[in-house]
């Protein structure tokens, strides 16, 4: 089973799962199956069902309180699909290789910010119409879950602020090659010589560009000149960073080796925090599945 077809099914699950009539919240509320269902045996919710199931109080919220939890569900919905969506594209359009070649883009770690800042003030609100008191949240089986949400998006905001505050900066100092390879598997360059082929240093590590047809001579698009540090023109450029996949680094300059070397340890903890994240949130919309289910 591939990603896309996890990510589908874990939408799906989100849209379909019903709900259901529970006999705890009959006991919990005193009432009738039949005050929150118009057919208890389907779980089929009426109006009333509605409003509890969005505020989990009874007696249920009045109209005009039910128009501001829709309005903080549909934002929280909304910042959940920015976050999420930032994550999937790192995975699935970026790559994960790609984003440590130069840093996270810009509008993308903007928008998974919003997301994030969005999901824990809506989500704060949400759970405080839904559980009137911490002993509601943590007794109950709903509350389990939305505990177990809370320590999931804790982990995934500590990730996004080390990507952003650390890892980031590393990777747009300097580039790093698709899996890293080990700097001990690297010859070491003093300088860039015209003699040992056509040369370019990124980030401190040396290509061998003699290969390339549109580097021929050692010049590039009539301005662009090998054997000198290229990589503010490289990260400049409209293919930029992602064009180093096709190439193999031959070594490292001197001068880089603790960098290259910081860098790489940064480039692995990146990826444990992004496959992290990724089966993170396809759980966390499990959970908010089973939970729509169960309320």
């Amino acid at each position: 089973m591939n990603l896309r077809s996890i990510v589908l099914m874990a939408i799906l699950a989100f849209l379909i799962f019903p709900a259901s009539a529970l006999p705890k919240y009959a006991e919990e509320t005193g009432q009738e199956c039949v005050a929150c269902h118009t057919n208890p045996a389907t779980g089929e919710l009426n109006d009333v069902g509605k409003a509890f199931r969005l505020t989990h109080k009874w007696p249920p919220e009045e109209k005009a309180d039910l128009t501001i939890v829709f309005a903080i569900g549909f934002l929280h919905l909304l910042s959940i699909v920015l976050w999420i969506g930032a994550i999937f594209f790192v995975h699935l359009v970026h790559t994960p290789d790609v984003v440590a070649m130069g840093g996270a883009p810009k509008k993308e770690l903007m928008l998974g910010w919003a997301g994030i800042v969005g999901t824990g003030i809506s989500g704060a609100l949400l759970t405080s119409f839904r559980f009137s008191s911490l002993a509601d949240l943590i007794n109950s089986t709903s509350g389990i879950i939305v505990l177990a949400k809370i320590a999931i998006y804790i982990f995934m905001v500590f990730t996004a602020t080390t990507l952003t505050l650390y890892l980031n900066k590393k990777f747009r100092i300097a580039a790093v090659m698709p899996g890293y390879v080990e700097i001990g598997n690297l010859r070491e360059f003093r300088e860039l010589s015209r003699d040992k082929g056509i040369l370019v240093s990124v980030g401190g590590l040396v290509y061998d560009l003699s290969s390339s047809p549109l580097w021929k001579n050692g010049v590039h698009a009539g301005k662009h000149e090998a054997w000198r540090d290229l990589t503010q023109e490289i990260k400049d450029s409209p293919h930029g960073m992602a064009i180093l996949s096709k190439f193999k680094p031959v070594g490292y300059l001197s001068d880089y080796r603790a960098l290259i070397r910081e860098i790489g340890f940064a480039m692995k903890v990146f990826k444990i925090f992004a496959y992290s994240n990724l089966i993170l949130g396809i759980t966390a919309i499990f959970l908010s599945a089973y939970l729509r289910w169960m309320l």
